[in-house]
């Protein structure tokens, strides 16, 4: 089955690294290509969400 929608949902994402972050990011792209529609739920713990903050990644998230 085709797919023109996808949603991803991070809600319960306990822990999660730049690997993690690469692999939704080239996610995103791809269905951008593929002109197909992606839904991000993220709501990182505030550990994880300084951690990135720190690291200079906030920018990348906001834009998932």
């Amino acid at each position: 089955k085709d797919f023109s929608e996808f949603e991803i949902n991070l809600n319960d994402v306990d822990v999660m690294d730049l690997a993690t972050l690469q692999v939704l990011v080239s996610f995103k792209k791809s269905c951008e290509r593929h002109k197909k529609e992606v839904k991000f739920k993220l709501d990182l713990p505030k550990e994880i969400s300084d951690l990135f903050d720190i690291a200079g990644f906030t920018k990348i998230l906001k834009h998932l």
